[in-house]
């Protein structure tokens, strides 16, 4: 029995040996194939990435040049024609290549460039041609010059509403309707630039709009309460005002106050201040410039504190005999979504690593927390 045993330990040891060898080789060739493919599934996924990116790159590159090219040729074009034709002569054609011209420039660099300029400038061209008719012209010439001012309004109109919507959706945008009254008792088509300009003209938003929710008139507000308002009814006014002037965006609480005065028909244009405080009712900003279709809030802001930015544009001035008003959208967004000719400044840069600095470690702490 004990003979057996020992017989059947020697062969379970030499099977042991000679199977030995042969388990290590498959294992190893098992290893070998299954990490050659590893490596090839690294290597292909590499391989394509670079390719990708190497794409991408090439296909910027393309689309950069491509832009310069247009963007050269469409701005030499437009500073070189002067709106006139081979001849010398403005017509209504040649204006409307112009405007063509300057299409084509806003729709595709309206968020890079300052085109406020080119805007102005046309504005001002199609505003001399009126006097400057050409005898080959029919007597509908105004007629098509004031159209071609209706689509440079449109254009510049298109390109504003494009940044805003963007800019709102990442930062806070209010709307504001600045109530004009009747501009005149006159047939609307025959009213001229003066009767639309509206000198002594001023609204300030929001207190005016709630001053009117009240039923209170401007005029009684503004003097400070008499028989007929309370002072009650002065503290809810400007409780609410301060309400609806709210706006707030990374944590960061601010006061908004907009002035209108000095509305211009011919222009569509108002002038305007702008007063932004922060929380502690201290002023943030106070600037007065003249707004009209021709500000673009990705390039015409306003720096403010927590690297953030304040833009205002003219939603649409709607001038009627009966009843006018001025549609304005004000944003606040962050600084990064400006224009890139709009760099940050140093102390900008400063706020944002320290900004990513404290979110980091808020993150170490609150993973620790879970721990």
């Amino acid at each position: 029995m004990s003979d057996k045993s020992t017989k059947d330990r020697y062969w379970l040891d030499v099977m042991l040996k000679l199977a030995t060898p042969l388990i290590i080789g498959l294992v190893l060739a098992w290893f070998g194939f299954f990490g050659d493919q590893a490596l090839s599934n690294i290597t292909f996924k590499q391989e394509s990435a670079r390719l990708l990116a190497e794409l991408q790159i090439k296909r910027e590159q393309t689309e950069s040049a491509l832009r310069k090219d247009i963007f050269t040729q469409a701005l030499e074009a437009f500073l070189v024609g002067e709106g006139k034709d081979q001849g010398g002569d403005v017509t209504v054609a040649s204006m409307s290549k112009q405007l063509l011209r300057l299409e084509l420039l806003a729709l595709n660099f309206g968020e890079s460039l300052s085109l406020s300029p080119l805007f102005t400038e046309m504005r001002r061209d199609l505003n001399a041609a009126m006097n400057l008719i050409s005898e080959s012209e029919t007597e509908n010439f105004g007629l098509k010059i004031s159209g071609l001012k209706k689509r440079l309004d449109s254009l510049a109109k298109r390109v504003a509403d494009k940044q805003i919507s963007s800019l709102a959706r990442r930062g806070v945008a209010r709307k504001i309707s600045v109530p004009l009254g009747k501009v005149g008792d006159k047939d609307f088509i025959e009213l001229d630039c003066a009767d639309f300009f509206l000198a002594n003209y001023a609204y300030q938003w929001p207190e005016h709009h709630i001053a009117s929710q009240y039923q209170v008139s401007i005029a009684d507000y503004e003097k400070g309460g008499d028989e007929s308002l309370t002072a009650d009814t002065i503290a809810m006014i400007d409780e609410d005002s301060k309400d609806l002037s709210q706006i707030d965006l990374d944590g960061i609480t601010r006061y908004l106050q907009v002035n209108v005065e000095r509305v211009n028909y011919c222009n569509n244009s108002a002038r305007v201040q702008i007063r932004i405080k922060d929380e502690d009712f201290n002023d943030e900003t106070d600037q007065s410039f003249t707004l009209d279709y021709f500000n673009f809030p990705m390039v015409d802001n306003t720096r403010l504190s927590h690297s953030h930015r304040f833009a205002i544009v003219a939603e649409d001035f709607r001038f009627r005999p009966d009843k006018s008003k001025l549609e304005l959208v004000a944003v606040i967004f962050p600084a990064e979504y400006a224009s890139l000719r709009d760099r940050l400044g140093m102390e900008e840069v400063k706020s944002l690593l320290e900004s990513s600095l404290l979110d980091d470690d808020d993150q170490s702490e609150d993973e620790d927390d879970v721990e």
